[in-house]
């Protein structure tokens, strides 16, 4: 299994939401952090949150939520994060047409069709 553990074969889950009504409420933490301009550890307000499934629970029992506020991720994706490495990092990515740069006008729009 992973990590070693025998006979656990469980893939870790991870749930994202995008919510403005679920991050006033503190459910989870945004996935896009950053250092201000005066470079200290800030967190974005608005985007794509991470969240454990316990947050989850808890706001759905709590009325702060629907299930389709949440979106379950099983396995996750690796790339190089080095701008100067082989693949160019997540830019390479962009590059090489794995991904696009999306208006942030169009976040909700996208996140209701996943």
């Amino acid at each position: 299994g992973p990590f070693g553990i025998k006979q656990r074969s469980e893939k870790p889950m991870i749930f994202l939401h995008n919510s403005q009504r679920l991050r006033d409420s503190n459910i989870g933490m945004p996935v896009n952090q950053h250092y201000d301009e005066d470079e200290e550890y800030s967190s974005s307000e608005t985007g794509l949150w991470k969240c454990t499934r316990e947050q989850v629970i808890q706001a759905l029992r709590s009325d702060l939520a629907l299930p389709y506020d949440f979106m379950a991720v099983s396995g996750f994706c690796v790339w190089e994060k080095v701008d100067g490495g082989m693949a160019g990092g997540m830019r390479g990515e962009i590059w090489g047409g794995n991904f696009e740069i999306t208006d942030e006008e169009e976040v909700d729009s996208i996140w209701e069709l996943l």
